[in-house]
């Protein structure tokens, strides 16, 4: 029995918090991850033989439920959770002494979503869409944390990250897009990404190594999303996120943003791609 705390790996290297001893299953096979202070997802890292689900193969992030059994080439794990309060977390009142921790803090934060993901599930055969996207899911999240990013959720045909702003957070954020604009250029799976600055409120649970991040910023980000997908822009800044760099801008927008007051500019920055 494995306890999960936050990110927990699954595959055949020793690396892995739960290692498998099964030929089958690759090196790095799964992962799960714990999202705000209650839903784990489980995210197929374009793992060979695929991941499934009650006996359904894993195409794309899913969030698992108490009793679901994962099967990963015959080496089967059965998912529990502990059921939730009233209000959707766990009961705080049976933590002990835990404390939630809440401060707020200026973020970078960044979405990315795969586009036309209904498109390629119905154009590409059935056992590729897993290898994908799987495989897009593993190479966006090792380059955003070997660049100090942070994966905070998954959110079925995309992510959701930050990076806590600090002295050198500018230049790690600006190779990271670089290195995600270098993906874009090859199109496999096409995927629009988009980037703001902000202040968050971030909360935390000590016991369960949760982290939440709340505000209008993180909104803004989410409606950001919407907007460049209506323009057909597969990378899009907002003014707080563009003014930080200096780098100049291939496009520029201004527009309303639901929820917000007035109008708001953001600009397709020129990253050498």
């Amino acid at each position: 029995m494995f306890g999960l705390q936050g990110s927990c790996t699954l595959g055949r290297g020793p690396e892995n918090t739960v290692p498998i001893a099964n030929d089958h299953v690759s090196r790095k096979h799964a992962i799960i991850q714990l999202q705000g202070r209650a839903e784990f997802w489980l995210v197929d890292l374009g793992s060979a033989n695929g991941t499934y689900v009650n006996e359904r193969r894993v195409s794309r992030p899913l969030a698992l439920k108490d009793g679901d059994v994962i099967d990963m080439a015959g080496s089967r794990i059965v998912f529990h959770s502990e059921e939730p309060s009233a209000d959707g977390g766990h009961d705080v009142s049976s933590m002990g002494s835990t404390i939630l921790s809440v401060v707020r803090k200026n973020c970078w934060l960044m979405v990315a979503d795969i586009v036309g993901s209904t498109r390629l599930a119905q154009e590409l055969p059935p056992e590729e869409v897993p290898l994908l996207t799987g495989g897009w899911f593993k190479t966006c999240r090792d380059l955003i944390e070997e660049h100090g990013g942070h994966m905070n959720k998954y959110l079925g045909d995309g992510f959701f990250c930050y990076w806590e702003d600090s002295v050198d957070s500018r230049s790690r954020i600006l190779q990271a897009m670089r290195g995600l604009a270098q993906l874009q250029a090859e199109a496999s799976p096409p995927f629009r990404v988009v980037l703001h600055r902000g202040m968050t409120v971030l909360g935390s649970v000590p016991t369960v190594s949760a982290l939440d991040l709340h505000g209008p910023a993180v909104n803004f980000v989410f409606r950001m999303e919407k907007l460049a997908a209506g323009w057909g822009e597969i990378r899009l800044f907002s003014e707080a996120a563009m003014e930080s760099f200096v780098i100049s801008s291939l496009a520029g927008h201004e527009s309303e943003v639901e929820g917000y007051d007035g109008r708001f500019k953001f600009f397709v920055p020129d990253l050498g791609d």
